[in-house]
């Protein structure tokens, strides 16, 4: 970024991100981040995190113009792909647990929004090699002839960062970042079958969400449509479970948008009862 240069592309990209939180600091070109303060001395870097944390999409959908090239957040400046496709990074234990789900033949079908590779490696590890295959979906082409009787599959919907790294010409147009990316996953016919996948499995199977799982909206969109066709009864097994003790705000909305706001209204304490499943 050239600080004092009001033209600099860099600069104007920083400012454009800097403006989708309340926070402006006074010394914004003059100092490096973990100087930054506000009008009263204080520092805002922190601040100025906690508030984009939730705005990533607006964030990696600005782009910036040099030299007749227009390079994005996502790959030209972050470079995500190499980040979140690093062969170096280690499973946790969520990831170990779910590839031994996958050994022990509990889980068949998997879904995530995350680009990393985790859960692959995780079961990659898993078993010297004797567990169950497991099918990486990462482009739509993918998933004709997958689903078969004795194999796993990994359904990546907003792409995955190993893949990318190994075939950018085929899998890079399906890593989501932006709110531009989602959007057209919506939308266009490209990603149809995906939204075809999502709208099977969850007629076919109860759902599992676990981690942040179940908070990107363009999921919840089709998730919503897959559930108003069927009108839920007041006895039925939970369409979906949270693995977490207790709801948050955002869960919570989102099961009475699946059931109807009148329905789950009068079975609002079973139902979120019945959604929660702690892990630990």
């Amino acid at each position: 970024v050239q600080h004092s240069d009001v033209n600099c592309p860099y600069r104007r990209c920083l400012e454009n991100v800097i403006q989708l939180t309340t926070i402006r600091p006074r010394n914004l070109f003059d100092e490096p981040p973990a100087k930054w303060t506000n009008e009263r001395g204080d520092l805002v870097a922190d601040g100025i995190v906690d508030q984009l944390w939730s705005k990533y999409p607006e964030v990696l959908d600005q782009t910036i113009r040099v030299n007749d090239r227009t390079l994005t957040v996502t790959f030209d400046v972050l470079r995500l792909h190499e980040t979140y496709g690093d062969s170096s990074r280690l499973p946790d234990a969520e990831h170990r647990f779910l590839a031994l789900l996958i050994a022990e033949g509990v889980l068949d079908e998997l879904v995530t929004t995350n680009w990393d590779g985790l859960i692959e490696v995780a079961h990659e590890a898993c078993g010297d090699g004797l567990s169950r295959p497991l099918d990486v979906i990462a482009a739509s082409e993918d998933i004709d002839g997958t689903g078969v009787a004795g194999r796993a599959r990994l359904s990546k919907f907003h792409g995955c960062a190993r893949k990318t790294l190994a075939e950018p010409s085929r899998y890079q147009r399906y890593i989501l970042a932006t709110k531009t990316d989602i959007t057209a996953w919506i939308n266009k016919d490209e990603f149809a079958p995906f939204r075809e996948m999502v709208h099977q499995l969850l007629r076919e199977r109860p759902a599992l969400f676990v981690g942040l799982s179940g908070q990107d909206w363009n999921l919840q969109s089709e998730c919503f449509a897959t559930f108003m066709t069927v009108p839920p009864t007041p006895n039925e097994r939970p369409r979906v479970i949270f693995s977490t003790p207790g709801l948050e705000s955002s869960q919570k909305a989102f099961l009475k948008a699946l059931y109807g706001a009148v329905h789950h209204a009068a079975y609002e304490a079973q139902r979120v009862k019945d959604a929660g499943l702690p892990l630990r």
